[in-house]
Formats: structure tokens, sequence, C-alpha cells
């Protein structure tokens, strides 16, 4: 009976904190007192009873068995509970989402770079890691406590007990009174505000289906993606009718360039600017990031969906040109059946040499496998540019600052120039000051907000060195094409939107200083990069592959409003939606494009 209680003690008082943990976060994100909240977060405690029911269960066996196993359980029951809850907060601070892929960083990225970043940021690594000791001597007390109620017992006491118990334990995990178990999701009440169901379908089960999305990466074939056949997918994707015979792919991606107006590009840069949001380009920031609001002017901006979460993913899709897959593309290069589809393979009938650089290391993530394989001439990472800048202070916690980073591609002479920015990124600790380039407008950023006062400075400093650095190879070569856009929306914004247009989306930006170039889509996306690049440079009748289309030209023409699909978030009939199967089949003919070729029998 001793066993009974204390295991029924100790399983009210997990439910407890963690019904603490989700009002805490309610409070921290003020949404504590908006309508439902509170009904919504008792309904998903639902989850939490299931889990811990089955925790408890067999932390009661283990008692029942030896009174040390017992503890031992607990302990990794605490570890596990506490380290989960508290990875929420500081993962919500980073992404505003439930536990996602990204929870496993420490796959791609420098463990030490990510360590430090994470210490140096102000998303709440150090008080997590501070709380979480405190509260690990919180539970052993309670622990402590609970072993040493004492109370009479007998057999028949023993034996009610463990009856009462079994059943409490089996209604916790099934939620009726029944010998089987109910789908807990459809009876959960939904909140009409996103953060509280954030948290609705909280920490653990957010956490579990993190392990599950990462299982699922290493181990996609077509039946990942829930679809129907290949055959008929493309037939609905390409709105192919009739739909019969072997269907080629390559035949639906085909591209001829239609525009009589082109010009031949000195040099062409392509830059993708680590966390560069479109939020940036929204008139109340002219003041404070000027010089890209002025480019922009200058040449010609559109707002885009980004086609990935995140810089790994984001560069797999930009050099291969195709959607997102959630595959590890990648780690898989060697897979990768022949991609005529591919940014350079696309460029390749132009005769333009190529050459890939990146301010980070060339281990991180695979991504060099990708570039090598993706017919790049050179590859240049920040080992390389070291080498050739000698100074201590060039080096951050990603690799070089952007500022030498531009320096470094100054120096070399390739057409074709993908560069992969790094600066903006968390740590957001403003070291990029020692260089002294020039001063921050610390009273600007603080009015506009003085929580995002650093990430604000970041990127000032960062567009000021852009746009340097555009203005110095415009004079040395007045014919190139500039292309600038960010690799992913940041993360944040000052006004903590969710609004799908603000956290889906950046800026494309093309720029060429002896020609006007026109925007002629509403809405771009990733995709189109490359063929808007075709339509600028490439002569008439040029033929290429791609999912996208063009959306800037020399030519003035009608603003067109085309349907978009990028990443959990599509541009259709004027709004911002989240078309999932739409989604789904894009990256589903992608990935079978990459890995099995453009024939569909």
């Amino acid at each position: 009976m001793q066993i009974a209680l204390r295991a029924l003690l100790l399983f009210m008082y997990f439910l407890i904190l963690s019904f603490v943990f989700k009002l805490v976060f309610l409070y921290k994100n003020d949404v504590l007192f908006v309508n439902d909240s509170l009904i919504s977060i008792l309904s998903s405690m639902r989850f939490d009873i299931q889990i811990y029911a089955y925790c408890f269960s067999v932390f009661y066996i283990f008692a029942l068995i030896n009174k040390y196993l017992a503890n031992a359980f607990y302990y990794v029951l605490s570890f596990v509970c506490l380290a989960i809850n508290l990875a929420f907060f500081v993962y919500f601070n980073i992404y505003h989402q439930n536990f996602g892929v990204e929870l496993f960083l420490f796959k791609n990225e420098e463990i030490f770079a990510l360590i430090k970043s994470g210490l140096k940021s102000n998303y709440g690594v150090v008080s997590s890691i501070i709380l979480f000791f405190i509260l690990m001597i919180v539970n052993i007390y309670i622990l402590n406590s609970v072993n040493k109620i004492k109370i009479k017992t007998s057999v028949l006491k023993n034996i009610l007990s463990f009856i009462f118990y079994a059943f409490f334990m089996m209604f916790c995990i099934n939620q009726q009174f029944s010998f089987k178990a109910d789908f807990i999701q459809r009876r959960i009440i939904a909140s009409e505000n996103e953060i509280v169901n954030i948290s609705v379908f909280g920490h653990f089960i957010g956490f579990i289906n993190a392990i599950e999305q990462i299982r699922k990466q290493t181990n996609i074939d077509w039946d990942s993606f829930k679809l129907d056949s290949p055959k008929k997918v493309a037939c609905e994707f390409f709105n192919i009718n009739p739909c019969t015979g072997k269907i080629d792919l390559k035949k639906y991606l085909h591209k001829v360039k239609q525009d009589d107006e082109y010009f031949k590009a000195q040099k062409i840069y392509y830059i993708i600017s680590e966390s560069l949001s479109d939020w940036v380009m929204q008139d109340r920031f002219n003041d404070i990031f000027t010089d890209i609001h002025t480019l922009a002017k200058e040449g010609a901006y559109i707002s885009a969906l980004h086609n990935a979460p995140a810089t790994k993913q984001s560069l797999e899709v930009q050099i291969l040109n195709t959607y997102n897959t959630t595959d590890d593309t990648a780690a898989k290069y060697a897979k990768i059946k022949k991609h005529f589809f591919s940014l350079n393979d696309n460029l390749k009938n132009l005769h333009l040499s190529s050459a890939f650089f990146m301010g980070g290391h060339d281990n991180w993530g695979n991504i060099a496998n990708l570039t090598r394989l993706s017919n790049f001439n050179a590859n240049f990472y920040a080992p390389q540019i070291r080498a050739v800048f000698k100074d201590d202070s060039i080096n951050s916690e990603w690799g070089v600052f952007d500022d030498v980073l531009f320096k470094y591609v100054a120096l070399k002479d390739y057409d074709f120039n993908v560069i992969m920015s790094t600066t903006n990124h968390p740590a957001y600790n403003l070291e990029f000051q020692k260089r002294k380039l020039f001063s921050l407008p610390f009273e600007k950023a603080e009015k506009l907000s003085k929580k995002y006062k650093n990430e604000l400075l970041t990127i000032y400093w960062y567009q000021k060195v852009l746009v340097d650095f555009i203005k110095e190879q415009s004079n040395k070569y007045p014919d190139a094409l500039f292309v600038i856009t960010g690799d992913h929306y940041g993360r944040y914004n000052i006004d903590d939107s969710l609004d799908l247009k603000i956290t889906h989306t950046v800026p494309i930006i093309m720029y060429s200083k002896n020609h006007k170039i026109y925007p002629i889509c509403k809405i771009t996306k990733h995709i189109d990069i490359g063929a808007s690049i075709i339509n600028l440079i490439a002569p008439k009748n040029y033929e290429y592959y791609s999912f996208g289309i063009p959306c800037f030209s020399l030519k003035e023409q009608d603003v067109k409003s085309y349907e978009q699909i990028g990443f959990n978030a599509s541009f259709k009939n004027d709004k911002f939606i989240n078309d999932e199967l739409r989604q789904k089949q894009a990256q589903a003919l992608s990935w079978y494009l990459i890995f099995k070729g453009n024939i569909i029998e």
C-alpha cells in the first residue's frame, strides 16, 4: 500500500509540475488570459496524464522489485521531464514553434560554435540550465520526502491498493473507463491563439514528434509523403490530362526564355544572406536600413516565400533548384541522379565559370559535398579565407565576419558567384564592432525595439557591408548582376507577429548598375531565382529546366499574381495560406526527381 501511495503522490507532483510549466510559458508570452487559454491547457493535460501514467506504472513495478531501481528510474524521469520542458522554452524563443527537426541542429552545426552562441544569446539558455539544476534538487527532495511516508498496512490493503492503482493508471492511459485507449487528440479543445495551441500540443508530444521527424528524414521514400502514386501526383501537379503512359518530368520542367531583352553580365553575384527577413524592407525601417532600401529602389525588389526553414535546407533548395524534400539531401549526395535541373546546370550553356563562397566551415552539414556535385568550379570556406586574412579580429562563432567574406570574394575571378553569409545569426553579440568599420545607431535601434536591439544592429551592420560590396563591384563591373535574398525567415520580428506573410517571407532584390530591372510577379519564391536570372542574362529561346517562373525582367510589364508554393505557406488568390497538399506534392516530386530520376512509369 505504501508503494501505491508513494507512486500516486509522485504522479500527481509531476502533473502539477507540468501544469506549472504550461502556465509559466503562457505568462511569459502574454497569452495567459486570452480566450480559452486555461481551458485549452487543462484539456491538453490529457497528453501529460497519459505519458506520466505510463511512466509511473513502470515506477510502481520497479518499486515492487527493488527500491533503488525505482529511485534510479525516478531520477532518469526527472532529468528527461525537466530537460524537455526547459528546452521547449529555449526552442520557442528561437523558432516560435513547437519542437521540430531543428532541435537536432548539432547533427549539422559545429557543436562548440553552437554552445558558444547559445550561451551568449538572449534565448534563456543559461537561466534554463540553472533552473534545471535547482529543480533537480527539488525533485530529489520530493522523492526523499515521499519515501519517508509510513502507514500501517496488511496483505488485504496491499492487494486492494494494487488493484486500485492498476485500474487508475489504466484509466489515465486510456482516458476512459475502457480497456481500449481513446484517441486523445480529438478531445483536445484548441484555442484561436497560435501560441496557446503550440503549448496545448506541447512539450512531451512535440519532443516525440521531433524524434519521429528526424527518424523519417533519414529513411525517406515515396510513401513518407502519404500521397497517391507518383504518376497521379505528377498528373495533378502539372495538370496532365489524360494521365496515361510514361511521364517525363523533364518535359514539364522545360522552359524557354521568351523576352527579347537581355544583357551579358560581366559577373553574377548571387548573395544568400543569413536570416534576412522580408520585414526588414518595410517602409518604417527605411531610416535604419537605408542602404538596402536604397539599393532595392535602384534595382527591383519583391517579397518572396522562403522554400526552406533553415540554412542547410535552403542551400539544398537553391543549389539544386528543387523544393525542400525534408530529406537530408546533402548527406545522400552520392545517390542523386543526373541533375539537369540544378542552378549550375541551367547556366552551363552560357559558359560561366562558377564558385561557391561561405563564411562558415567546409565540414558543416555536408554542404561541400553538394556544391562539388553541383559542378561549381571552386568552393571556398572559412579556412581558405583565414589563410589570406591572418587576423583574429575576422573570426566569429560561425566562421568569419561578412565584410571579410566579401573582401575575399572580390579577390577571386569567377563569372557566377554564389555567396552564403553568416554574421546575421545568434548570438547577436555585436562582436563585429571590434573591426571598427563604422559606428552603430544604438539610439535608433532602441527606439524601434529594446528587446531586439542587438538583432537590429546586426542587420544594420550586415546591410552596410553588403551594399558597400555591391557598390564597389558595380564600379568595377558596371554590367554585373547582383541577386540578394535571405536563406530563410530570421525567426523573429520586432512585433512578434505570427502572420504567415511575415514569418515565411524573405526579400529578393535584383540590381545592376547599367540596367533597369523590373519586378513582374506580385510575390516570388526561392525556386524562381534561377529562372529570373536566366530571364535577365540569357538570349531569347534559351532553354532551361525549373519548377520556378521568371519574376524579374528588363522589360516593364504587368505585375502578375501567380500561385506560389513556399515552405509551410503558399500564396494563392492574393492570400497567404498553408496549402499542405500542394507543398507535399512539390516536395514529393522534387524528391523523386533527385533520387529516382525524371521518368515516372
